[in-house]
C-alpha cells in the first residue's frame, strides 16, 4: 500500500466515526496525492550532492585555468555574487537538484570571496570575522538541512581555527566542554528546544549534527597531537566531559526512575575517566553514545559506538605498555563496557520508559 492508498484509507476510516469535528479540504488533498511522488533513496541523494561537489571543482578550476584567478576583485565579487544567488536560490526551491546546486553555488561563493581577500592581504582575523558573519546570517535566511548543516559547522570551525590562530590553546577544551554541554541541554530539554523555535524547528537537526559533528572533530585533534603539543593539558577535557557524563546519567536515572544511587554513577565514571585520564577521545565517543542509546536517538547511537570502536582501537595502540600490560587494560575495558551494556539493554527491556 502506497502512501496515497494509506491515506485515502485513513479518510475513509476516520469519515465513518461519529462527533467528528475535523474539516478536510478532500479537494485539495486529492490534487496534492495526484502530484508525481517519486521516492529518492540516500544513495541517489549522495550521487547528486557528489556529482554538484565535482562540478563545482572544475568551476573553481576553470577561473584560476583562464587566470580569473589573479585578480582579487574579480574573485571577491563573483564570490559574493555566488553566495547571494545560491541563498536567494534555496529560499525559493524545496527540489534536491536545486538544492545541490545551490549549496555549492554558496561554498563556490566562500571559496571565491576567501581567496580574493587573501590575494588582496586583508588581515586574516577580518577573514574569519566575515566568514562566521556571512554563514551566522545564512542560518537565518535558510530551511534546507544540507547548507544549514554547513554553515553551522563552517562557523564553529571557523572560530576554532581562530582560537588556534591567537594560540590560545586552553580555550580549546572550553569549546569541546561549550559544544558538549549544548548537545546534553538539547537532549534533556528537547521538548522546549522545539517550543522555543516552533516557526523555525527546520533549523534545529542541522545545528545539532553540526554540534556533534564539531564535538568529534574537536577530540580527533587529540589523537594527532597526542603529545600535547598544540593542545596541553588533555585531561581537563577528560575531566569536564565526565562530569556532564555523570550529570546526564544522575538525570536520566530521575527521570527514568531507574532506581540506581548517584555513588553508583559516580564509580562507573572514575572507572572509565582514570584510564582514559590522557585520552579525552575515548571518554567523548562514549559520551556520544550514550546520550544516543538513553534518548533513542538512532544516528548518535551508529556514530557514538563506530568512533568509540575507533577510538579504543587508537588508545590500545598508542599505549606505552606491554602486550601483556595492554591486553590486561583492554580486558579490564570490556568487562566495564558488558556492565554498561548490561545497564542500558537490560533495563530497556524491563523499563518501558528507557
Amino acid at each position: 500500500m502506497n502512501r496515497s492508498d494509506r491515506i485515502r484509507l485513513f479518510l475513509s476510516q476516520y469519515s465513518e466515526e461519529e462527533n467528528n469535528a475535523l474539516k478536510i479540504d478532500k479537494d485539495g488533498l486529492e490534487a496534492e496525492l495526484s502530484k508525481p511522488n517519486i521516492p529518492m533513496g540516500l544513495l541517489m541523494k549522495g550521487l547528486i550532492y557528489f556529482g554538484g561537489f565535482i562540478s563545482s571543482m572544475f568551476f573553481i578550476l576553470f577561473i584560476f585555468l583562464f587566470g580569473l584567478g589573479n585578480h582579487e576583485w574579480v574573485l571577491g565579487g563573483l564570490g559574493i555574487s555566488f553566495f547571494i544567488l545560491g541563498i536567494l536560490i534555496q529560499r525559493h526551491t524545496t527540489e534536491i537538484f536545486f538544492d545541490s546546486f545551490s549549496t555549492f553555488t554558496f561554498i563556490i561563493g566562500q571559496i571565491l570571496l576567501v581567496t580574493g581577500l587573501g590575494l588582496a592581504d586583508i588581515s586574516e582575523h577580518i577573514i574569519i570575522l566575515l566568514l562566521i558573519v556571512i554563514n551566522s546570517i545564512a542560518i537565518l535566511l535558510l530551511k534546507r538541512y544540507m547548507l544549514l548543516f554547513l554553515c553551522a559547522l563552517t562557523v564553529i570551525s571557523t572560530f576554532n581555527f581562530w582560537l588556534h590562530l591567537l594560540k590560545v590553546q586552553l580555550v580549546h577544551h572550553l569549546l569541546i566542554v561549550t559544544l558538549g554541554a549544548f548537545i546534553t541541554f538539547f537532549f534533556i530539554n528537547e521538548g522546549k528546544v522545539y517550543s522555543m523555535l516552533k516557526k523555525r524547528t527546520e533549523i534545529i537537526n542541522p545545528i545539532l549534527d553540526a554540534f556533534i559533528a564539531s564535538f568529534l572533530i574537536g577530540l580527533a585533534n587529540f589523537i594527532y597531537d597526542e603529545k600535547g603539543f598544540i593542545i596541553p593539558y588533555e585531561w581537563i577535557t577528560t575531566v569536564t566531559i565526565s562530569g556532564l557524563m555523570l550529570f546526564f546519567l544522575i538525570y536520566s536515572n530521575k527521570k527514568l526512575d531507574l532506581g540506581y544511587k548517584p555513588l553508583t554513577f559516580f564509580i562507573f565514571v572514575i572507572l572509565l575517566a582514570v584510564p582514559t585520564l590522557y585520552a579525552p577521545y575515548v571518554m567523548g565517543c562514549l559520551f556520544l553514545l550514550i546520550l544516543g542509546v538513553i534518548n533513542n536517538y538512532k544516528t548518535l547511537k551508529g556514530l557514538g559506538a563506530v568512533t568509540l570502536v575507533l577510538s579504543l582501537a587508537n588508545y590500545y595502540y598508542d599505549l606505552e605498555l606491554t602486550l601483556l600490560e595492554k591486553s590486561l587494560e583492554m580486558m579490564a575495558s570490556g568487562i566495564v563496557f558488558l556492565g554498561l551494556y548490561w545497564f542500558f539493554f537490560h533495563k530497556k527491556n524491563s523499563n518501558e520508559k528507557v
